[in-house]
């Protein structure tokens, strides 16, 4: 198998797409129950977690086909998983900050929402001129319940009555914050917003550490002009955003 760790996509060893890595609440393994020698327990979802460090693409292939949203996960112990890793500077957590995830589909964000996280919303390089999908995504102002839409016809209206709501007013359009506007998704490249995923108890002020930084921060070696992208970094949190620590440029005389 392949891992393509940019994008969160597990591959067969012919390239073929399997499935996509993704936990709205950002766990190491090291923090599942183990219940069996393969399998482990989700203490936050309730879920159980399949390893597959020895499973086989075909294996794989069939448990997906048979629940496509099942749990998994892999250790360094894998011999089979071949890892895409990404190119940059890479911080490491060594004064044990607070972790802050980072979530890179809607999914992610609304269930994160929903299980009391602060989403701190941020867009993803360049927009596209076009996509294969297309989205608009609100936020409701008193309860921060996320919606989007991939579909111009498709309004707060259609909303409230697929909810069945009795209260159309909480519908209007002055009772939801448009987080984005209408964007282009291409299913080749990363989804075009990500959100910080920030715990209701983090004070501002907190030293926190980020393992997949969204915002292209660079970090230059080279005095032609060339730098690396800082991927994962300690950070401060303000109270309304994250303020990343750049590692300074290198110099020296000599």
């Amino acid at each position: 198998m392949i891992f393509d760790s940019k994008n969160g996509c597990l591959y067969d060893d012919e390239g073929v797409f399997l499935k996509k890595i993704s936990c709205p609440f950002g766990l190491h393994p090291d923090q599942l129950q183990a219940i069996g020698h393969h399998e482990r327990r989700c203490n936050v979802c309730e879920k159980v977690v399949y390893g597959v460090d020895d499973v086989s693409d075909g294996l794989l292939r069939e448990m997906i086909e048979r629940d496509e949203d099942v749990c998994i996960f892999s250790t360094s112990n894998a011999k089979n998983i071949k890892i895409l890793g990404r190119s940059g500077e890479v911080g490491v957590n060594s004064e044990g900050y607070v972790v802050v995830q980072t979530l890179r589909s809607l999914q992610d964000m609304a269930m994160a929402q929903k299980n009391g996280f602060l989403l701190i919303f941020k867009d993803v390089g360049l927009p596209y001129d076009f996509g294969e999908d297309k989205f608009i995504v609100y936020q409701r102002n008193d309860t921060g319940e996320l919606w989007w839409s991939g579909d111009y016809r498709y309004s707060l209206f259609d909303k409230a009555l697929e909810d069945n709501a009795g209260d159309f007013d909480a519908y209007r359009d002055e009772n939801w914050t448009v987080v984005r506007s209408w964007f282009y998704a291409r299913r080749d490249q990363p989804f075009p917003l990500a959100a910080y995923a920030i715990p209701k108890y983090l004070q501002p002020g907190t030293r926190v550490f980020i393992p997949d930084v969204i915002e292209d921060i660079g970090y230059v070696f080279w005095n032609q002009g060339n730098a690396n992208r800082i991927i994962s970094a300690a950070a401060t949190w303000t109270g309304d955003d994250m303020k990343i620590d750049v590692p300074p440029v290198p110099l020296f005389v000599g």
